[in-house]
């Protein structure tokens, strides 16, 4: 029998992720999330809506230090369970080292050479800011192979995948099964796998509606932190807002020199602006797990569309 980290109640079997935990404030009927709404409950082995699973019902959570601690409980719970992994290649061990790493290091989220930028983006968000919610996935997603909560899983090739193919597309773990969960929650007719070259894959990566997904997706899953979009801002917009206070993604088209361009006529790179010098016409940004410039000229930003979420 283990001791819940949270209530201090002895778990009924320590060999499933069905334990409860109750609170008066918090009852069954009334479950309450980050958000203040009733997405259902909380915990591992699938997320929230799962029923009574592991850390349900959990205080509301107001600081950044608060979500790594929470992140740090669910790792230690995932080790010391009974549970096995679906991915017989990467073991819980390997997996709650990278979550760590990540964790502390949310600049090197990777698209390595697949074409997910958009999921990227969205695991950056998730890292810097929900570093909690990003532990659950990506534990979700290892043990199970899906994560209810969004409707997110990884298909057989991605769950048998080995370090050879990982190297090979130039990711890491935990990379790899949060960008495919994404792309295959926001395509449920065909099925993507890192592991496929980008040629046979691109439909199935973009989906039905790349940016619509992001905003979506952001929209119902941190209500209350959504501001919204702006299609094609200008510079002056772009330099109102507090990046500090602010994380944005950005769809834009990227040249051979890392510039935003307007042509070809199609956007098709997603980015995170992290600042603006509207005078140079310079815009920061964040991409390929590393700190980028666009040099524009002061006229023309060269952003097709911007989605704000406060941090």
């Amino acid at each position: 029998r283990e001791q819940c980290p949270l209530c201090g109640d002895f778990m009924d079997c320590e060999d499933s992720w069905t334990h409860y935990c109750y609170t008066p404030d918090n009852s069954e009927n009334n479950e309450t999330d980050d958000n203040g709404d009733n997405n259902g409950s909380y915990g591992l082995g699938g997320g929230r809506g799962n029923g009574n699973t592991f850390l349900n019902n959990h205080p509301p959570i107001t600081t950044h230090q608060e979500r790594i601690r929470r992140s740090e409980e669910f790792i230690a719970y995932y080790l010391r369970s009974s549970s096995n992994s679906v991915m017989p290649n990467f073991s819980k061990e390997e997996l709650a080292k990278q979550i760590r790493y990540r964790n502390g290091n949310p600049r090197l989220v990777n698209q390595g050479n697949c074409g997910t930028c958009l999921y990227a983006a969205l695991e950056k968000f998730l890292v810097e800011i929900h570093p909690d919610d990003f532990t659950e996935m990506a534990i979700s997603l290892h043990e199970l192979g899906r994560y209810d909560r969004w409707a997110l899983r990884i298909p057989n090739k991605t769950i048998y995948c080995t370090d050879e193919q990982l190297k090979d597309r130039k990711m890491t773990l935990i990379d790899a099964i949060i960008q495919t969960g994404f792309a295959n929650g926001n395509n449920k007719q065909l099925e993507y796998n890192f592991t496929d070259d980008e040629e046979t894959t691109w439909d199935k990566i973009k989906a039905s509606g790349y940016f619509n997904y992001a905003d979506n997706f952001l929209k119902y899953a941190y209500s209350n932190e959504y501001i919204g979009t702006k299609e094609k801002p200008t510079y002056e917009y772009l330099d109102s807002i507090d990046y500090k206070k602010e994380f944005v993604i950005a769809l834009v088209n990227v040249d051979d020199n890392n510039n935003f361009s307007t042509e070809p006529w199609f956007p098709n790179h997603f980015v995170q602006i992290t600042g603006v010098n509207k005078e140079s016409g310079i815009i920061y940004y964040w991409s390929w797990a590393s700190s980028q410039k666009s040099y524009g000229t002061p006229e023309e930003p060269s952003v097709y569309n911007i989605i704000r979420i406060r941090r």
